[in-house]
């Protein structure tokens, strides 16, 4: 078997986080992708989490408690 790439680890990781399936965080990156050339350009993160365990040390050395919606 073919091992999947890591950022659709990423990806799946993410959706769950923000309790949204695959096709709409999908969306979501497409509308990036459309503000970018609209000229409204996100700022990217210097966050970097490949596994699970990288978020709990991210999450347990700072002060977020939560993650809050966008909407």
């Amino acid at each position: 078997m073919v091992p999947a790439p890591p950022e659709l680890g990423c990806r799946d990781l993410l959706a769950q986080l923000l309790k949204v399936n695959d096709s709409t965080l999908g969306r979501a990156v497409r509308h990036v992708a459309l503000l970018a050339k609209l000229g409204c350009m996100i700022p990217p993160s210097t966050a970097r989490f490949r596994i699970l365990a990288d978020l709990t040390v991210f999450l347990a050395n700072s002060n977020l408690t939560e993650i809050k919606s966008i909407c």
